[in-house]
């Protein structure tokens, strides 16, 4: 399942939100494995986008 940022950033809000709330640690440490799944869609969707080469060896 694909995910855009904004929907990323407002799943990790929410998850620790509910582990900050919770007593239960078998609740917790699902949240926590979920944070760790979405940290790492995160990253990757913030590594999408353009990459520009430049050519430094030009001379005017």
């Amino acid at each position: 399942m694909n995910f855009q940022q904004h929907e990323l950033t407002v799943i990790e809000q929410a998850l620790k939100q509910a582990m900050n709330q919770s007593t239960d640690y078998q609740e917790i440490y699902a949240y926590e494995e979920l944070l760790k799944k979405c940290s790492v869609q995160n990253a990757a969707a913030k590594q999408d986008g353009f990459r520009y080469d430049y050519d430094d060896s030009f001379e005017l």
